[in-house]
């Protein structure tokens, strides 16, 4: 009989966040081992970008899809757009000067303070743990049934989104299932959370949310072994054999049926992603202005190439960042791509740019990805972040610290002579260290603590 595992994830294909990527590398890698791992999602229309299928994900796993109930910022989002401005008629002219009114009291502009903060802790509570809790009573309903009918022994759940780990926590209140919870991210303290997402009220909410599921999870999987000592120092009452660093990694066999690969004529750097969070490609477009005007590169030699969600960031547009850098003709952004043209196109291109800045516990999935293409890195990420590390155990590519437009232009000049001198600027020796984030290794390991944890139930 084959042994099974439910899997409780928000993304999954068509999902084209990258928190689709690991379950996907997880079930192939584990199917190998004589694993089923079932999965349980969400209806693809609650996706927000919808990625293009290359291959027929359906085969892989038996999927289980549910509703969600519309998160209340999404209706209140919904009906202020079609809400009219209360004040067009006037806008941009106050209204003490038209109609001689006098400017607010003091006691009103308290009263407007105190209203201001009692909706900021309503959003933050909103937003506790994330926007996707309307998914929870419909994954933990169908979660049961498919443990009960299946005979399912353990249960995964992965996140971001944290509501997926409250499922996990429900279902393990509920049902004899043994329990692993996946970090791919941290939860509490995460410096990537919006501030006008949180209060004091909903960060202690968040502290016992997460208490909770540490307390009662079997396992904690944590992909960079910096959160894992982060964990342990936050739980010290917790047994060692609880923590678990489980990293990412990239899929080989996948990279083997993109077929033959021609590099591009010119100097290409390819970014693959999107500009969320504080990411942007402010740093690297100085760093081509510089080197351009400089001389040190001909500007028919240079091609760039923003592939994702990249037509803005941090608020900008991106098309009017490269415009003010003179870098237009340049640089071409390229709308979401299914996934094998996108893999295909970072192993087209020289140089490949990773931002990870403000990340210094996690490690961006598409670093992974990048290890695998084989091509140079420049990672624009703090000198003791989690990739940074990776990087430099690697030996894949420069640490560049975010804004050092000076060592940006230096270690993109190096690549640039290095792909005129050797027809690439690869990483031309597949180190020992690299080969550790293969999921044909990260399969085995998962295996072995699935079956240690569960022992003969999976059987």
């Amino acid at each position: 009989m084959s042994r099974k595992v439910l899997m409780v994830t928000h993304s999954w294909p068509p999902d084209a966040c990258v928190g689709a990527v690991r379950p996907v590398n997880i079930v192939r890698a584990t199917k190998a081992y004589g694993l089923e791992i079932m999965i349980l999602t969400v209806q693809a229309r609650y996706y927000r970008y919808r990625q293009q299928q290359d291959d027929n994900e359906s085969a892989l796993a038996q999927v289980t899809r549910t509703r969600c109930v519309p998160h209340p910022l999404e209706l209140y989002r919904a009906v202020k757009t079609w809400m009219p401005s209360a004040s067009h008629a006037t806008a941009g002219t106050p209204a003490s000067e038209e109609s001689g009114l006098r400017p607010p009291s003091g006691s009103r502009m308290n009263v407007r303070s105190i209203l201001s903060r009692i909706r900021h802790v309503i959003v933050s509570m909103l937003n506790t743990p994330d926007e996707q809790l309307g998914w929870l009573p419909f994954a933990v309903w169908r979660g049961r049934r498919l443990i009960q009918r299946q005979h399912i022994p353990c249960v995964i759940t992965t996140g971001p989104p944290f509501s997926a780990h409250l499922v996990g926590l429900c279902l393990r209140l509920v049902c004899p299932v043994r329990w692993i919870a996946e970090f791919r991210d941290p939860w509490v303290g995460n410096v990537q959370k919006d501030l006008s997402m949180r209060s004091a009220l909903a960060d202690r909410c968040d502290q016992w949310l997460e208490a909770l599921v540490i307390r009662h999870a079997d396992r904690v999987f944590c992909v960079t072994e910096s959160m894992t000592k982060l964990f342990q120092q936050r739980y010290p009452g917790e047994p060692r054999s609880k923590w678990v660093t489980m990293p990412n990694g990239f899929d080989e066999d996948e990279f083997k049926t993109l077929g033959p690969i021609i590099l591009e004529k010119r100097f290409t750097i390819t970014y693959v992603g999107g500009f969320n969070y504080t990411r942007s490609p402010q740093t690297l477009l100085l760093a081509l202005q510089q080197v351009l005007s400089g001389g040190e590169i001909n500007r028919t030699d240079l091609r760039v190439r923003f592939i994702g969600v990249c037509r803005s960031a941090g608020g900008r547009s991106v098309e009017e960042m490269i415009k003010e850098s003179g870098l237009s003709g340049l640089i071409e952004i390229v709308d979401l791509l299914p996934r094998k043209q996108a893999l295909k196109a970072m192993q087209e291109a020289h140089v490949l740019l990773l931002l990870a800045n403000e990340q210094p516990l996690q490690i961006p999935g598409k670093a992974y990805e990048y290890l695998a293409a084989g091509r140079w890195i420049l990672a624009e990420t703090e000198e003791k972040s989690a990739t940074a590390q990776l990087i430099r155990d690697t030996r894949s590519g420069e640490v560049i610290e975010p804004g050092d437009v000076e060592r940006m232009s230096r270690a993109v000049v190096q690549a640039y002579v290095a792909s005129r001198t050797y027809g690439s600027a690869e990483c031309r020796e597949v180190t020992d260290s690299r080969s550790l984030y293969s999921w044909k290794t990260l399969g085995a390991r998962y295996v072995e603590c699935l079956e240690g944890l569960a022992g003969a139930s999976l059987s």
